[in-house]
């Protein structure tokens, strides 16, 4: 009873703590918008006034009503999704503040607040989200326990990233093995006196009966369940479509359909010019640094694969040595576990003799790739894409290279914002295969936004 009282009360103090930061996001963005449209002559004077002024409880009220209807004070999610989620409910919260400002005009609504509000709100409400569910996560109160069933275990790296993501608030995640045939009460009696959580089950060797059985008995004490159903090696999210009460699963290529292609190719070359524009400066400041400490060429160029398996050259800042060929192998020579190493990744994640000292610095920031902006205005590469695969590598490649070539590599992608050079190259190409058949904008806003934090922290890079 205690026990089911301190997780009641962790969900209530949750809940509650995730409207006061949106009303805290909300008060300061509404603030804001009153300072940028009176030129900031509305200062924080105001501060205590807004908050309990009719108009921005109304706006506050229309809010909380969209972020209640989106789930976004009780379901988990993953930052990814949750962003999307927060973003779409702030836009139709926006809309409808819009259209009542237009229907209702003895409301006195300025139109120039919501629009400031609209632009500056996501970000701000996602910035909230962040910081209160990282407090709450350490204190304790936002958690819950998840456990792991089937006949098979899942990958310790997924099971291990689920409880390192304080976003969802998974806690203590367990795995237990189930036997075949399948004893409901052994696993029953496994679930009677827990509390407060969440089942994933793999379902990868399971009768379909099994598995009906199994979400019946254990419906009864889980809060959610949700199935890893059995389709191996095909990577895909995939839509469930219900045609004569049979459900179908739509098993996507997105990113080979020409609409979207021409979208995506559209959208990064704009984007490609004003990045350039940028970077300019320290394109020409590295190109004048490799130039005076390891001399010519600075540019060093590697065939690769793109779309279709034509051969193209990729550009990169030269970050080894003119004679790294012999260094390296007069160094696998001498040390068995680099050797071990190269011939499971093709690198070296420790020291590599090849690489000069600069060059070590750009690896460590991805700065020696850089120069691949020029391959994505030659049309050869996108921003966003799979990994450039290497010729010798096509054979490696098995059956996803059919998948993979459909499109043009990318400079950064899901591999990049996934592990980086930690995967191993199975790993790589299911997620070269996954992005490819469920491409979206969405995916790719998310992946350009983690693109820098993962460099930034400098892991896995060599």
């Amino acid at each position: 009873m205690a026990q089911k009282i301190l997780v009641t009360g962790k969900k209530i103090l949750s809940f509650l703590f995730f409207i006061i930061t949106d009303f805290i996001s909300f008060l300061l963005i509404y603030i804001i918008a009153l300072n940028l449209k009176n030129w900031g002559r509305a200062i924080f004077p105001q501060l205590l006034e807004a908050k309990f002024s009719p108009e921005f409880l109304f706006f506050f009220f229309i809010w909380l009503i969209e972020f209640l209807a989106a789930g976004l004070y009780t379901k988990r999610r993953t930052a990814g999704e949750e962003a999307k989620s927060i973003i779409l409910a702030h836009t139709r919260s926006s809309v409808i503040l819009l259209a009542i400002s237009y229907l209702l005009k003895m409301l006195q609504i300025s139109r120039g607040i919501v629009i400031i509000i609209f632009v500056l709100g996501s970000p701000l409400f996602l910035t909230g989200r962040v910081i209160i569910k990282f407090i709450l996560y350490k204190l304790g109160i936002w958690g819950k326990e998840v456990l792991f069933i089937g006949l098979k275990p899942f990958p310790e790296s997924f099971i291990k990233k689920i409880g390192e993501n304080f976003f969802i608030g998974y806690r203590s995640p367990s795995f237990i093995k189930i036997e075949n045939p399948i004893f409901l009460e052994d696993i029953v009696e496994k679930f009677q006196n827990r509390k407060n959580f969440d089942v994933i089950i793999n379902s990868y060797g399971m009768k379909k009966e099994d598995i009906i059985s199994l979400l019946e008995n254990i419906g009864k004490f889980g809060d959610s369940i949700m199935l890893l159903p059995d389709i191996s090696g095909i990577a895909t999210t995939g839509e469930i479509f219900v045609f004569s009460d049979v459900p179908l699963l739509n098993i996507n290529l997105n990113l080979a359909k020409p609409w979207n292609i021409s979208i995506k190719n559209s959208i990064e070359w704009v984007l490609s010019i004003v990045i350039l524009l940028i970077i300019l400066p320290l394109l020409l400041l590295i190109s004048l640094l490799i130039l005076l400490f390891d001399g010519r060429p600075v540019i060093f160029s590697q065939e690769r694969l793109g779309k279709y398996g034509r051969r193209f050259n990729l550009y990169k800042f030269r970050t080894m040595y003119n004679d790294a060929d012999e260094k390296l192998n007069e160094y696998l020579q001498k040390n068995e576990s680099a050797r071990e190493e190269w011939n499971r990744f093709m690198k070296l994640k420790g020291f590599d003799p090849r690489v000069t000292k600069i060059g070590r610095f750009l690896r460590k920031w991805s700065l020696d790739e850089l120069p691949q902006i020029f391959n994505v205005l030659k049309g050869e590469m996108n921003l966003i894409g799979p990994r450039p695969y290497l010729p010798r590598e096509i054979e490696r490649m098995g059956i996803y290279k059919d998948v993979i070539l459909r499109v043009k590599p990318g400079i950064t992608g899901l591999w990049q914002v996934s592990g980086r050079n930690s995967l191993g190259f199975d790993e790589r190409l299911k997620l070269d295969e996954f992005y490819v058949r469920n491409w979206s904008l969405w995916l790719d806003f998310v992946i350009l936004l983690k693109s820098p934090f993962v460099v930034l922290r400098g892991k896995e890079a060599y």
